[in-house]
């Protein structure tokens, strides 16, 4: 939202959005969900990646969160797409 225009659009005003927490990207084993965590500077694994963003507007904060599979095994692959 850079630009504004998304929220312009919207009816609201870009000065009345601030970010909660600074994006949190992570991979590997030691995958958290704990909000209070920071990114490193570790690079990425192939796997499970978890992205997560927060974002207030004037007094409503709120989270996004992400799950991506990059590169995985087939062994990986195999046990994320069976039916539970």
């Amino acid at each position: 939202m850079e630009d504004g225009k998304p929220a312009k659009k919207l009816g609201l005003d870009v000065e009345d959005f601030e970010i909660c927490y600074h994006p949190i990207v992570q991979s590997g084993r030691n995958l958290s969900l704990k909000v209070a965590l920071e990114s490193d500077e570790k690079r990425l694994k192939p796997g499970v990646v978890l992205c997560s963003v927060g974002v207030k507007y004037k007094s409503l904060c709120s989270n996004v969160a992400r799950t991506f599979i990059i590169g995985a095994s087939k062994v990986l692959c195999s046990l994320l797409s069976k039916e539970h």
